[in-house]
């Protein structure tokens, strides 16, 4: 994996982008220069992302989102300026995160095999199955949201060559935790690492890391990204991530 520090998070943002631009593929999906409506109620499902040159328009960026009537996010990656978060805040846009984001290089990893007992991991294969993904994914959820999950994911099909690869993990024949993949064109983002919150704390996390990173490896993808909440961010490192910088988010939430 070549590059310093800025290049790497630069190959993350451009892969996290180009993941979610690759919603496109799903009917009622809007995709922009840099930014992306897919018309869920989930405001994760809709965004915009810094624009690589030229000025930033907030109002103009905006006006699809608020037009449409559904919540979104900005997405800063750890290059942006400083003085974007205040006027974020000026327009009425609330802070929601800041999460590291991390690049893994799978020629200096070793695969990790790891098993926890009781636990049996499984790709998704059909709409049913990613329903349920969906579900350990967003936790307490509406039925609408996961709707727009299977509709959004599964127009990239299921086969070997789909660009979303999604994993499920099952304690006791139910499914307890959940990975993804996006099969990027420089390297692949790994998603969506959940475990329900009654079966934490038994190395099921780990063992969809390692799982989503054997996928990457099955296409020949060499290089992973992701961007880390504070529970993962300790077995990722453990994995073989390292911190290339912030990512710091931004929501807006059309009025009631």
């Amino acid at each position: 994996m070549d590059g310093g520090v800025e290049a790497l998070a630069a190959l993350g943002e451009k892969t996290i982008w180009e993941g979610c631009a690759a919603y496109r593929s799903a009917p009622g999906v809007t995709v922009g220069h840099r930014w992306f409506l897919t018309g869920s109620g989930y405001a994760g499902l809709n965004g915009v992302f810094l624009p690589a040159h030229g000025p930033i328009d907030l109002a103009t960026a905006s006006a699809p989102f608020r037009a449409a009537g559904v919540p979104m996010l900005w997405h800063l990656p750890p290059d942006a300026p400083k003085e974007l978060d205040g006027r974020l805040a000026g327009a009425g846009y609330r802070f929601e995160e800041a999460e590291p984001m991390m690049v893994c290089d799978l020629n200096e990893v070793g695969a990790a095999a790891i098993q926890p007992a009781g636990l049996t991991i499984r790709r998704v294969t059909d709409r049913r199955d990613l329903a349920r993904f969906a579900e350990v994914w967003m936790g307490v959820s509406t039925a609408e949201v996961v709707a727009d999950v299977v509709r959004l994911r599964s127009a990239n099909g299921f086969g070997p060559q789909a660009r979303f690869e999604h994993l499920l993990g099952f304690a006791e024949g139910r499914p307890v935790a959940c990975a993804a993949v996006f099969h990027g064109s420089a390297a692949a983002e790994v998603q969506h690492i959940v475990t329900s919150r009654g079966e934490r704390r038994r190395g099921f996390g780990s063992a969809m890391t390692a799982a989503a990173l054997a996928a990457v490896r099955s296409r020949g993808g060499r290089t992973a990204v992701l961007t880390a909440s504070p529970q993962g961010e300790g077995i990722y490192s453990a994995l073989g991530f390292r911190a290339v910088g912030v990512v710091r988010r931004f929501a807006w939430d059309p009025p009631l």
